[in-house]
């Protein structure tokens, strides 16, 4: 499986330059193909696999889209993949609450970190 998790970002870093709805997608499904490989991963490398592959994928969709303006639904898309990355990480059920995981993980929503990013540019 971690063949086909590296043939995969392999062949989606040719592409040109998807926008935003075209990444999303991308982010879930690598986060469903992490997660079938949870097994045989150490916690750290598990870590670092959604660090790597899903907040890179988050960040990209949320700099390519500071300056242009992000629609709710957007918002709660990308809102939804970090939380599955959250609850990935650390094994928690659905049924949890989301936040203290964020916290315990050290990571803003998706809201606070685009605002987050446009004070670092704007200062």
């Amino acid at each position: 499986m971690s063949k086909q998790l590296a043939q995969w970002n392999s062949g989606l870093s040719r592409d040109s330059n998807p926008g935003p709805r075209a990444r999303i997608p991308s982010a879930l499904t690598t986060t469903l193909l992490i997660k079938s490989i949870k097994q045989s991963l150490t916690p750290e490398a598990m870590k670092t696999l959604v660090y790597a592959f899903i907040s890179t994928r988050i960040d990209s969709i949320r700099s390519n889209s500071v300056f242009t303006g992000i629609s709710g639904q957007l918002l709660q898309r990308l809102q939804a993949i970090q939380n599955a990355a959250a609850r990935l990480i650390t094994g928690a059920r659905r049924s949890q609450h989301v936040t203290p995981i964020l916290r315990q993980l050290h990571w803003l929503p998706i809201r606070q970190r685009i605002l987050f990013k446009t004070a670092v540019l704007v200062y």
